[in-house]
């Protein structure tokens, strides 16, 4: 196995799409998107078409292809209207079940191929606080051998806090899905990368940068015991907590703010989310969804706490989100770079610290679980 293969390998892409995202629980959605009856959000989770719909009494979540030649049923990414296919109107009932075909007698369907075709493939859907996570796998593994009871606990208390008013985009990114994953998790960088925009918020950001050559004493004994242990999935989820510098914020006295401490608060949910919250006065959410071995779906959402008063949000959201999206323009002049770099054959091994160990264990655990060797 090359450097290379675990960035730019379509092969070994495959092998992540069935051993991590169709395996997995993966998060979809905010709650707040599927309030209302007929509600329904649709977007892709690593090429494969998912659509989750409120019936009025739960969630379902399902593949968005219908029975009938293979068209999408739901293009929009959140809408509220009839389960019906568009292309020649059949509908679907509450739990994915083909009902009606207009002018069905042109067709001359049985009954037997109707019940045999007609079922849209079901997935299994779990709520956690505010938050919906899908599992595409027929026999999914309870969501508990996943994630630390902790840490549900804790993605449970932190995203009940979610107002229901959010700003999202998304858009292609041109590099491999585990360069973001790897990015979040490293916070040496953001002093470098971030000097104007993210940095000023990090508590010690001004103390002058060491350059020593501390590295000539070290024996590199932490890295080396980590090859020899196993990674248990549940360890690469888990949060963080930084203090940082805020002036006092406007919009505190508006809301139910998620604790009362300037502090970043940062849960890294395996395998593509890094969800944060800036000092509990609003969230957002950065999910890396692949499309290839070289491309994803950057998915941004951000939400303030709830309101305890009607006020109006948006063009705070549209602000933080702008702002956001500047951090992130920052970080992929890096993130394409590496990716172009990666993309070589002949590429060296590189250099990576015990300050880097969650990269290490994360790739640790993908080496053992996802590509054998």
């Amino acid at each position: 196995m090359k450097l290379s293969d675990i960035y730019s390998s379509q092969d070994f892409f495959k092998l992540e799409k069935s051993h991590i995202f169709e395996k997995y629980w993966i998060y979809f959605c905010q709650a707040s998107f599927l309030k209302k009856n007929n509600d329904t959000f649709s977007r892709n989770v690593c090429g494969n078409p998912v659509s989750v719909r409120n019936t009025g009494d739960k969630l379902i979540a399902f593949e968005n292809i219908c029975a009938h030649r293979k068209a999408t049923i739901f293009f929009e990414e959140h809408s509220n209207r009839p389960f019906s296919c568009k292309y020649h109107g059949w509908v679907y009932d509450k739990e994915a079940v083909l009902y009606k075909i207009p002018n069905s007698q042109i067709y001359e369907f049985t009954s037997q191929q109707v019940e045999k075709c007609g079922k849209l493939k079901r997935y299994s859907v779990k709520i956690l606080g505010n938050m919906v996570f899908i599992n595409l796998s027929p026999n999914p593994i309870p969501i508990e051998e996943q994630f630390h009871d902790e840490f549900l606990s804790q993605i449970v208390e932190s995203s009940g806090h979610f107002d229901d008013s959010v700003t999202s985009t998304s858009w292609q990114a041109k590099y491999n899905w585990k360069l973001n994953f790897e990015n979040v998790l490293d916070w040496n960088h953001v002093r470098f990368v971030h000097p104007n925009t993210f940095a000023p918020l990090q508590v010690g950001s001004d103390i002058e940068v060491d350059n020593s050559q501390e590295w000539k004493n070290n024996t590199g004994s932490e890295i080396t015991d980590l090859l020899h242990r196993k990674i248990d999935v549940r360890d690469l989820s888990y949060s963080t907590q930084s203090e940082i510098k805020l002036t006092d914020r406007w919009i505190r006295k508006h809301i139910n703010r998620y604790k009362n401490k300037d502090i970043y608060y940062n849960w890294y949910i395996f395998p593509n989310v890094n969800y944060c919250s800036i000092g509990g006065d609003h969230f957002l959410i950065q999910q890396f969804d692949p499309i290839n071995s070289i491309s994803n779906d950057f998915r941004l959402e951000i939400v303030t706490a709830r309101r305890n008063e009607l006020v109006n949000f948006l063009p705070l959201l549209t602000a933080l989100i702008e702002g956001e999206k500047r951090v992130i323009d920052e970080d992929t002049v890096f993130l394409e770079s590496q990716q172009l770099n990666l993309n070589n054959d002949n590429l060296n091994n590189y250099l990576q610290g015990a300050n880097e160990k969650a990269l290490l264990v994360f790739k640790k655990w993908l080496l053992d679980n996802v590509y054998g060797q």
